[in-house]
């Protein structure tokens, strides 16, 4: 059916302006990493320069890098973790009568109400006790506990969509709970899953209080720690340096998201079809 020429715009300027929202925070900082004095002051006649980014990513001191790497291999471990938890949880709840659910799911829920600051005194101690402070990889079972309720409740939803007509066509066939979940709910819930793991990844490379406390060390800091730092580490804001590392700090998600797109894309074309 072809589209209105009046449909036609609004669909364009829809897109356009959804466009601009979203890179309205990322336009001025990258302006600000570009320009040679650190500021907007003198837009009018910015002059363009790439040390800023150059400084970030060569600094002894600042070690970005590894900040970076930190913050991306923490936080994949994280999603990692809380998806196939939140997985298996959602699944379970899909056997359980529904009259059970909204009892489990709010329980759940209620833990996600403690502050992160009223739990990081107790984990610190016992991080502390254990020997795990400046161990990168420890946190991930604090993150992912983090965010592991809303990941259930996402899941559980887009499980309850799947017809519970192809779990019992697979038992008949003879097919167990491990083979329903991997073969059938998995495959046809992809979209979903590959979301929920992009939602805990962002969250889990953004986080900054856990990070602060638990990683002292600069070679385990994560990137948002790091960003944090430039300023005691310069004696003042350095704004360029500050902005480029926010810049490349943005990437990994970028990158991520446009990698999963085909898979996204390919799991809402198969559907229950296959």
């Amino acid at each position: 059916m072809r589209q209105h020429p009046s449909a036609r715009l609004l669909t364009i300027l829809g897109t356009v302006f959804v466009v601009l929202f979203s890179l309205g925070p990322l336009l001025p900082a990258l302006l600000v990493s570009l320009s040679r004095t650190g500021t907007l002051v003198s837009f009018p006649a910015l002059s363009l320069t790439l040390d800023h980014y150059r400084t970030v990513l060569s600094s002894p001191t600042l070690k970005f890098g590894r900040a970076l790497g930190n913050a991306v291999l923490l936080s994949l471990t994280a999603s990692l973790l809380a998806v196939g938890t939140a997985l298996l949880g959602a699944f379970a709840l899909r056997l359980l009568p529904p009259r059970r659910r909204p009892f489990l799911l709010l329980s759940v829920l209620a833990l996600s109400l403690f502050p992160q600051i009223s739990i990081i005194g107790a984990l610190y101690r016992a991080y502390s006790n254990l020997g795990l402070i400046n161990v990168l990889l420890a946190l991930a079972p604090p993150y992912a506990a983090l965010f592991l309720p809303l990941v259930l409740w996402l899941l559980h939803a887009l499980l309850q969509t799947v017809p519970r007509e192809l779990d019992e066509a697979a038992r008949v066939d003879g097919a167990g709970d491990t083979t329903i979940l991997a073969r059938i709910l998995v495959p046809l819930s992809l979209p979903g899953i590959l979301s929920a793991f992009l939602l805990v990844f962002v969250q889990g490379f953004n986080e900054f209080l856990y990070a602060l406390m638990l990683l002292v060390d600069p070679n385990a800091r994560t990137v948002s720690v790091a960003i944090a730092m430039f300023e005691g580490l310069h004696g003042r804001i350095p704004w360029g340096e500050t902005m480029a590392a926010a810049v490349i700090a943005s990437l990994p998600a970028v990158l991520l998201a446009l990698f999963c797109q085909k898979w996204i894309i390919a799991g809402l074309t198969k559907g229950a079809v296959k």
